[in-house]
């Protein structure tokens, strides 16, 4: 969710697709959330569960997604990056979001509970700062501080790496992020093998680089199909751990390191990357300016969200599932437009 990437007229077609990708994670992203804050807050049951779970785990490619992007950018070695540029425009910015975020978050919560704001307030705060334990979706920008600091030693050694070498981490990278998380979450047991890497994210953000950069190539058909079937075998597996009570296939696929999120998410950048147009029109145009603001749209979404599930205690279920999808789009519009208008502030616009 990085509203930052600058395109240079050498790039626009490619940087373009990449930029249509964060509208659509984006979007995809608040279905998630929408469809998983309803299910927490309202305790939803039954065939409206399996459903609205089905589709939350149908949209876990989203956060893959952006990552791709990332990699696909960031690690590109005509992009310079210096340390300095590396901690003022990436590590501080996305250091202060966090900061802020965090305590408005707190201060949401405080408001809705009628909670007391006081030195507990705060040191409750610097607590779940350090700890993790505020708001979940927060752990994306934990992720992203993670990658940026990085990213000098992820760019030498992709700048140093040839085709074949590519290949082979992603490769190594998929086993042992991916298939072993799968095994051992299906299993309840460790493996004794493991890589020094800590979270499926590196995997993502050199994938997203080699495919970029054609060191993967998926075709066209392969990829499709390949899509169709993790698809449908997302929802397929979800439903069966629902109805036959299998709790170690729905741990082993309800994560960004599930096989079939990896394939699903490989798949469709490879494929979305193919879309790309000689000419940008008008809907090309709203969506780059939707792009500029998706970190924003992030960060502001979750409050709307919560308002209206914890404070104003709206059930969209009521309704049918139909109307969740409408509040989720209705959120995703909302939150961009107060998101555009905060980016017309000339501080906040320095970081979302």
């Amino acid at each position: 969710m990085e509203g930052d990437m600058t395109l240079t007229k050498m790039d626009t077609q490619r940087d373009n697709s990449l930029s249509y990708m964060r509208v659509f994670a984006a979007l995809a992203i608040v279905i998630l959330h929408v469809f998983q804050y309803v299910i927490e807050g309202f305790n939803i049951m039954g065939t409206d569960k399996i459903a609205s779970i089905s589709i939350r785990n149908s949209t876990l490619w989203a956060v893959p997604i952006f990552v791709l992007v990332s990699g696909a950018l960031l690690l590109d070695d005509s992009r310079e990056i210096t340390y300095g540029r590396l901690f003022r425009r990436y590590i501080l910015r996305i250091a202060v979001v966090l900061v802020c975020t965090l305590f408005i978050y707190e201060l949401v919560d405080a408001i809705i509970y009628k909670d007391t704001i006081d030195m507990h307030f705060f040191l409750k705060g610097l607590k779940n700062l350090f700890f993790g334990t505020g708001w979940k979706p927060l752990w994306y920008l934990y992720m992203l501080l993670a990658i940026y600091l990085m990213l000098p030693i992820y760019r030498l050694a992709a700048k140093s790496m040839s085709a074949k070498d590519s290949r082979y981490l992603i490769i190594v990278l998929f086993i042992f992020q991916s298939v072993f998380s799968c095994v051992e979450k299906f299993t309840s047991r460790k493996s004794g093998f493991y890589i020094c890497v800590y979270t499926v994210y590196t995997l993502y953000f050199f994938a997203g680089h080699a495919i970029y950069k054609g060191h993967i190539r998926f075709k066209t058909i392969p990829a499709v199909i390949l899509l169709i079937i993790s698809s449908v075998a997302n929802v397929i597996l979800t439903i069966m751990s629902f109805k036959l009570g299998l709790k170690g296939v729905y741990g082993a696929m309800n994560n960004y390191a599930s096989s079939i999120v990896v394939v699903q998410s490989l798949c469709l950048f490879s494929l979305l990357l193919k879309l790309r147009s000689e000419k940008t029109g008008i809907l090309g145009r709203a969506l780059l300016a939707v792009d500029k603001v998706t970190l924003g749209i992030y960060l502001v979404h979750l409050i709307i969200l919560r308002v209206v599930i914890y404070s104003m205690k709206w059930n969209p279920f009521k309704y049918g599932i139909y109307m969740t999808f409408l509040l989720a789009f209705g959120i995703f519009v909302v939150s961009f437009i107060i998101a555009r208008v905060l980016h017309m502030i000339p501080l906040v616009k320095r970081f979302i």
